[in-house]
């Protein structure tokens, strides 16, 4: 006895139902689910456990690869791959390894049945341990047809649905395919068939042509895709004569008589039931088609499986006299062309054609061929001529003047003479009689109107009265390129004989890729163009000539990362590379393989450590899995110490993967300039490159640092004019400007300068002190103007107008609410800091104010004095003309906010504290020799020194200088932002220290007059 694996085993033929059908006393939970007992059957105790299998029948055969590594924990593989099977090599079996354990301490595993996969060998080593018989599937009862199958799973509640996978019962609405016989619950097909139908005439709705607009959708059965028009919707029996069927022996049956079988003696299965009726049994007379034998006994159903629709429709006594069967004898009958008789055994219709052989003229008698009886023309039906040559006739008409003209044709008789004054009684066009003809030699007459007969492009021939054919037409017709864009004019005759007119204009639509244009001249598709990105992707569902499909290679690269995509440029993602290799897949460490096929671009997933040798370096590698070996191991990340680029410091906890360490400090070595040192951070030798800061040595003419790329150790060029910002006055000092140092001469004092110095002159004499033109404002005033320009703007506006309006009093909420809703602009809310500078504004007008906060919010009450008046300069144009000044007092605001908003005390760091300065240069003299570059500048400086508690503090420092502009300018360094000009200014004398002497500490300190107190560490002040 050969046991025959089920996966290899031939299966049956498939049945023509389409729907998921399980083998009865099958579980519907699933694979591990607990097996059903088949009902009315008894219940079995459980079978006992099968014994293990031996080792040497579940042991793989090694094979030659290397052994891995025993001695340390390895993770379990992951799930492999799609395509091949995974699996993974045990390694080898050694003495020291225990046996398996058996006996019943041991937990048995039950023998598992060879199931297929993909990607399995064409021949697999076969079980000799038979599976015990508890776990043997059900076997599928085999059925005598397709209704007792379906009536047995039906009652057992064993059907499912195609659509939803669920059983049918026996109480749920169902409806059953007419061609498939699939059973699916009514709900289900419902939804199927509106959602189809809706598709469907969504997609005609989209087409141009209305008639395919109103097309009906239709939809197609899930089991058989036969086409359905109507969506079911009432739940019938079987046959569909009752609805709502319920209570009877055949699930979902009327219990009556089937009436969907045999139109003339029913259905033999005698009830109501589903799948296709059985065969009809009775026996009927009938008579064949020759009337040889009238009477001949056939069964029902092997005569309406050859009768067609219309016939099987028919009562069955029509049929019986009527021919319907074959008797196989000789047909007999005459055939059409009068000479022989059918030859063929008894059929249905009309008889074929002749094909007896005969030698047969033609119909003028020139010529003869070989050719069937049957091929001769009806008119030609017993003459002895079959066939037309095709040359002219040539026989002579019944004039006697005159020959045939036409083809050789079929010759009852002589013709008549077309010629004749008996048949030819007006002129050629008909509008005039033809008399005076005697013969048929005598010339028709033209009458020389139009001739006006229609041609066959549809237009009239202008030609004069004229015999013969007519010439050519040349009405002119207006023609329409195929994209609809271009037209022109050609005569009839000219545009039918050239076709269709194409132009020359590419067509400019996006192809269906959406990525290249068509391009095609004159396309049909043209008026596309005027679509959106939407209507171009639903149009392209409408173009069954693919016009615009695109041609283009596609040449993406595939998912796999070796290959490209060859189809056409589309839409979306690229297809998966469909190339598989057919040798096994082997990770580096050789202890995960997968079998062929193996797709393309796969990679091994192995779970085991990397077996490659560790770093270098002799560290122990850091625990990573199996990798390719193209890909590197992870670097080394034990901490150790390393010198940085520059050599000056040894970094500790820096990976040993790291060979570039940098310790962050300023190089600070000698330039090739000479004049300046380096301010890159830490690199190596020869890495400081050319010098990239500016000069700074003092011009010879101002004295302000040249502001120039450095040049040393040329001298500074004084051709071109100083570009420091200085504050340019006239003689007079009533006009200032800030200006650029060399941009011209001082300012020239105007007319209203001499008016000015003039009422100075006369108020001396007087002995009147005159009014300054000029006004002062204070530096909170500017500072605010910096902060809120537009609130200050607003309040200035609002002093004018009251100023200059005769009310004697007003309160400063009412005035700004009129003045943004006079402007259209946002209200100006009235705040702490915006109610201090209108006091302090209203000063300088000689404007009274009052604080006021009776009912409402806070308010300032303004009342005009006897010296009330406008200022001569407002506070923004003194803002306005010294921009620079401006900036400069509001960073000093923000900086004093910043302050006052902490906590600790606020000290004024005035000198520069030196720690770790080597001993060589704490003698008299050695540190101001060292220190002798820095204090040359630019820009240059003074200092005194002080030394105590291995500290050195360079303190009464004087500082070059610098204008207005320079320090509003100046960025604060990070970390300074708190910091006074004066105090960033020692900063960075401080770090012009720790360049010219490396090693040396330098930090913002406060010097007392004795010693230092404080120092300044990345923003913070410290107590020494």
């Amino acid at each position: 006895m050969v046991e025959v694996d089920a996966a290899s085993a031939p299966t049956p033929p498939a049945a023509p139902l389409r729907g998921r059908r399980r083998p009865r006393g099958q579980s519907r939970r699933g694979r591990g689910g607990r097996a059903a007992t088949p009902r009315g059957a008894p219940s079995e105790a459980p079978a006992p456990p099968a014994p293990p299998p031996s080792a040497a029948a579940t042991q793989e055969p090694p094979r030659h690869h290397p052994a891995p590594d025993t001695t340390q924990d390895t993770p379990r593989p992951s799930a492999p791959p799609r395509g091949g099977r995974r699996r993974t090599r045990a390694p080898h079996k050694t003495a020291a390894q225990p046996a398996a354990p058996s006996g019943a301490g041991a937990r048995s595993q039950p023998a598992r049945r060879p199931t297929s996969s993909f990607g399995a060998k064409l021949t697999a080593t076969a079980d000799p341990t038979p599976a015990p018989a508890a776990e043997r599937p059900a076997p599928v009862p085999e059925y005598a047809d397709l209704r007792t199958r379906l009536t047995a799973e039906l009652s057992g509640d064993d059907y499912d649905c195609a659509i939803c996978y669920h059983p049918v019962l026996r109480k749920q609405p169902i409806w059953s395919c007419a061609r498939c016989h699939a059973v699916l619950h009514l709900p289900c097909v419902r939804t199927w068939a509106e959602r189809s139908v809706e598709q469907m005439e969504a997609q005609y709705r989209l087409h141009e042509d209305p008639d395919v607009q109103r097309r009906r959708g239709h939809w197609r059965c899930p089991a058989c895709q036969a086409v359905e028009e109507a969506i079911p919707r009432t739940y019938r029996c079987w046959c569909g004569r009752v609805t709502q069927p319920r209570g009877h022996a055949v699930p979902h049956s009327c219990g009556g008589a089937c009436r969907r079988g045999c139109a003339w003696h029913g259905c033999a299965a005698q009830v109501c039931h589903p799948g296709p009726c059985p065969p009809c049994a009775a026996s009927v007379r009938v008579a064949c088609f020759c009337g040889r034998e009238p009477h001949r006994l056939l069964r029902c159903s092997q005569l309406r499986a050859t009768l067609p629709a219309e016939q099987a429709a028919q009562p069955l006594a029509e049929l019986s006299a009527a021919g319907v069967v074959s008797c196989g004898a000789r047909c007999g009958r005459a055939l059409a062309c009068g000479h022989h008789t059918c030859a063929q055994p008894c059929h249905a219709g009309p008889c074929p054609p002749c094909a007896e052989p005969i030698e047969a003229p033609c119909h003028c008698g020139r010529h003869t061929r070989t050719m069937a009886c049957g091929e001769r023309p009806a008119d030609a039906y017993g003459l002895t001529s079959a066939w037309s040559c095709g040359e002219p006739c040539d026989a002579p008409l019944a004039c006697g003047v005159h020959r045939c003209t036409q083809p050789c044709h079929v010759r009852t008789g002589v013709a008549p003479c077309p010629l004749a004054p008996e048949r030819i009684r007006t002129c050629p066009c008909g509008r005039t009689p033809a008399t005076g003809r005697t013969s048929c030699r005598d010339p028709v007459p033209t009458c020389g109107a139009p001739c006006g007969r229609p041609r066959a492009c549809g237009h009239a021939c202008a030609a004069p009265c004229h015999t013969g054919a007519c010439p050519p037409c040349a009405a002119d017709v207006v023609q329409v390129c195929r994209c609809g864009r271009t037209k022109r004019t050609r005569p009839c005759a000219s545009a039918s004989a050239q076709g269709e007119f194409l132009c020359t204009t590419p067509c400019k639509v996006p192809r269906h890729c959406g990525k290249h244009v068509c391009g095609r001249p004159c396309c049909p598709l043209a008026f596309q163009a005027a679509l959106g990105k939407q209507a171009l992707r639903e149009a392209a569902q409408l173009d069954p000539e693919q016009l615009h499909a695109c041609t283009v290679p596609c040449r993406k690269p595939l998912s796999c990362g070796q290959h490209v995509c060859e189809a056409p440029c589309h839409r979306g993602a690229c297809a998966p590379c469909l190339r598989s290799s057919f040798t096994e897949a082997v990770c580096p460490c050789g202890r995960t393989v997968i079998e062929p096929p193996v797709p393309c671009g796969t990679v091994v997933p192995c779970s085991y450590p990397c077996a490659l040798p560790g770093p270098p370096c002799g560290h122990p590698k850091v625990p990573h899995a199996c990798h390719p070996a193209a890909t590197p191991c992870p670097p080394c990340v034990h901490l150790t110490s390393r010198a940085c680029v520059c050599g000056r410091t040894t970094l500790a906890s820096v990976p040993c993967s790291r060979t570039a360490v940098r310790c962050g400090q300023v190089c600070g070595k000698p330039l090739a300039c000479g004049q300046h040192t380096c301010v890159g951070t830490c690199h190596a030798d020869g890495e400081c490159g050319a010098c990239q800061q500016l000069c700074g040595r003092p011009r010879a003419g101002c004295g302000h640092p040249c502001m120039r790329p450095c040049h040393a150790p040329a001298p500074c060029a004084d051709d071109e004019p100083c570009e420091a910002v200085v504050r340019r006055t006239c003689a007079c000092g009533r006009r200032e400007k800030l200006d650029v140092c060399g941009a011209g001469p001082p300012l020239a004092c105007t007319s209203a300068c001499e008016v000015a110095q003039r009422h100075a002159r006369f108020a001396s004499a007087l002995g009147l002190q005159a009014t300054p033109a000029t006004v002062e404002y204070g530096a909170p005033l500017r500072q605010y103007v910096a902060l809120d320009a537009r609130g200050a703007q607003a309040v200035q506006d609002v002093l004018n107008e009251f100023v200059q309006s005769p009310r004697a009093s007003a309160n400063v909420r009412a005035l700004l609410a009129a003045y943004t809703l006079r402007r259209g602009l946002d209200a100006v809310r009235l705040r702490e800091p915006l109610l201090s500078f209108i006091e302090q504004l209203a000063d300088v007008y000689h404007v009274a104010t009052e604080r006021v906060a009776s009912e409402g919010p806070e308010d300032v009450r303004l009342r005009r004095t006897r010296e009330s008046r406008i200022p001569a300069v407002l506070l923004t144009e003194a803002s306005a003309a010294q921009p620079a000044r401006a900036a400069l007092e509001a960073r000093r605001a923000r900086q004093a906010a910043w302050a006052a908003s902490t906590a600790a005390p606020r000290v004024q760091g005035n000198a520069v504290v030196l720690s770790r300065v080597p001993a060589a240069h704490q003698a008299p003299g050695a540190l101001d020799a060292a220190l002798a570059d820095v204090r040359r500048g630019p820009p240059p400086c003074a200092w005194s020194v002080a030394a105590h508690d291995d500290v050195v503090v360079l303190h009464s420092v004087q500082l070059a200088p610098l204008s207005v502009a320079a320090v509003a300018q100046a960025a604060p360094r990070p970390g300074a932002e708190a910091l006074r000009p004066v105090e960033r200014r020692l900063v960075a004398l401080g770090e012009a220290v720790q360049a010219a002497l490396p090693g040396v500490t330098a930090e913002l300190g406060v010097f007392d007059g004795a010693r230092a107190t404080h120092v300044c560490r990345q923003g913070q002040w410290h107590a020494l």
